[in-house]
């Protein structure tokens, strides 16, 4: 009794690992039109992947979707920025929302070695504003999009970004950007969980050097609220700059298309010379 009730389970097992693996195999070239549906639709820029990898065993119960040097390239004054180099990204979809043939669910976003060049000319106009206008469907119709943003945590392993605002006179890099956040993106009002350790952070304002290859480490979790369009920090949260602490808090708003209302507040928690020389030449 005790061997076929073994060899039950483990056929079983078995029957629901074969399942497991050759499930994906059954959506992948419904899903890949979906996501060039979803390029064409939404995204005015020469987009381009190399392979789509599906798989349902790593991301279990999600059904995971691996884009492959997946590239975004602009158009017209930027035809020449690669907005975006990304050696992999993985969606995790929700199953039941693929099985329903409808409306993809995202729950997760993982990027691995992603390179991100974002610019702003002294008109103000910017590289990423690729979104095609929308002259049929109102905002608050979502249907023409095949794709949900349902977001539970997201990724970004290894990054590296570059902004580079000439209206602004303002300059950014970060390199060896390993990022990830959890929250209930669903929720109006919801808490997202961050974590953020750049190796090299640099930020240059109006010709001055403020930063310079700084490595950063910040953990903190962000209170928002997304019909105010409001961002607060929690008291105490605390920000390392090479071996200089910093206590921050506050919030940041963008209570309509034009204004954004910062209140931060910035301390030292260790005043020790070290730690402030740990900022030259930075």
């Amino acid at each position: 009794m005790f061997k076929k009730i073994s060899i039950t389970l483990v056929a079983v097992l078995a029957l629901l690992f074969i399942t497991a693996a050759a499930l994906p195999l059954f959506f992948k070239d419904t899903i890949i039109a979906k996501v060039k549906q979803s390029i064409n639709e939404n995204i005015d820029a020469k987009v381009d992947f190399n392979d789509l990898d599906i798989s349902l065993i790593r991301s279990f119960p999600d059904l995971g979707i691996n884009i492959n040097q997946l590239t975004v390239i602009g158009i017209d004054s930027f035809s020449k920025d690669t907005l975006a180099n990304i050696r992999k990204l993985r969606l995790d979809l929700n199953l039941m929302s693929v099985i329903r043939g409808e409306t993809y669910q995202i729950n997760g976003v993982n990027l691995t070695d992603p390179n991100i060049y974002l610019r702003v000319l002294k008109s103000g106009k910017a590289n990423w504003d690729i979104a095609k206008a929308d002259t049929v469907s109102t905002p608050e119709d979502t249907t023409s999009s095949a794709f949900k943003a349902s977001l539970k945590a997201y990724e970004i392993e290894n990054g590296s970004l570059v902004y580079d605002d000439a209206s602004l006179n303002f300059f950014m890099e970060l390199n060896g950007l390993n990022h990830r956040g959890s929250g209930d993106f669903t929720q109006d009002d919801f808490v997202l969980d961050t974590y953020s350790d750049i190796e090299k952070l640099s930020v240059v304002y109006g010709g001055i050097p403020y930063l310079n290859q700084a490595r950063l480490k910040a953990d903190l979790p962000l209170s928002i609220n997304m019909p105010q369009m409001k961002f607060t920090l929690a008291e105490n949260q605390q920000i390392q700059l090479n071996e200089l602490i910093l206590a921050i808090t506050g919030s940041l708003a963008m209570p309509n298309d034009s204004d954004i209302v910062v209140d931060a507040k910035f301390d030292a928690q260790q005043s020790d010379l070290k730690n402030f020389l740990s900022m030259i030449p930075a």
